[in-house]
């Protein structure tokens, strides 16, 4: 989306003849890389700016649902995480009414925010509506974030085979995302899986990634 910017000491400036929607989208832009900095507050300020200046705009209502649901993924179960967590699917459910239609970022943020909710079966569901909808993979077309959170999703339920599935399917091609054979052996999500037979032709695959050079470099 096009966007004018005023660079200045470093930081993105909103110009003063900008559109309203121009300004929200820098807002939202900054507000983006606060969030991959993980400085939460600040993102939510920055996204809650550019909702209010530019109420239409579904990517700015999708990314404060992120940025409320990121907030909470590092809470302890109880009231503050669960009030983050309402606020995160309002924000993203409005993405979607502004849309018309569900695409698989959202879909992806929804299946996020009902796993975190505890909502397991849910989180599945929308996992697996997103990969029908993002349509065939491909190294341009790599939907490796929905497929390894679908398998999160998966052993937490102690639906072992689908998950290992899940896992088998990302190793065994080399082209997706290759961050996943560090995350797997001590992610929390998938202490399940780990503790059963199907972990063992996982950790193989995961330690011929882990020795190829490719992958090493993603």
């Amino acid at each position: 989306m096009p966007c004018v910017q005023v660079i200045a000491g470093g930081r993105n400036l909103v110009a003063v003849d900008m559109t309203e929607p121009q300004k929200a989208e820098v807002l939202r832009r900054e507000g983006v890389s606060l969030l991959a900095d993980r400085k939460h507050d600040e993102a939510i300020a920055k996204l809650l700016e550019a909702v209010k200046l530019d109420p239409q705009s579904a990517e700015a209502h999708r990314c404060l649902g992120q940025a409320w649901s990121y907030m909470a993924a590092e809470l302890p179960p109880g009231e503050e995480k669960n009030r983050l967590l309402v606020l995160a699917e309002q924000s993203v459910r409005k993405a979607r009414e502004l849309l018309g239609e569900e695409t698989v970022a959202i879909l992806h943020d929804l299946a996020w925010i009902y796993d975190e909710q505890g909502h397991y079966e849910e989180a599945i569901g929308l996992y697996r509506r997103g990969l029908n909808v993002g349509g065939p993979e491909s190294p341009q077309n790599d939907l490796t974030p929905i497929r390894y959170n679908l398998a999160c999703s998966l052993a937490k339920r102690n639906r072992i085979q689908e998950a290992a599935a899940e896992l088998k399917l990302i190793l065994a091609e080399p082209w997706r995302k290759g961050e996943l054979w560090k995350w797997a052996p001590k992610d929390a999500d998938l202490k399940a899986l780990r503790d059963s037979p199907e972990w063992s032709a996982i950790a193989a695959l995961i330690g011929e990634r882990a020795s190829d050079p490719e992958s090493r470099s993603n």
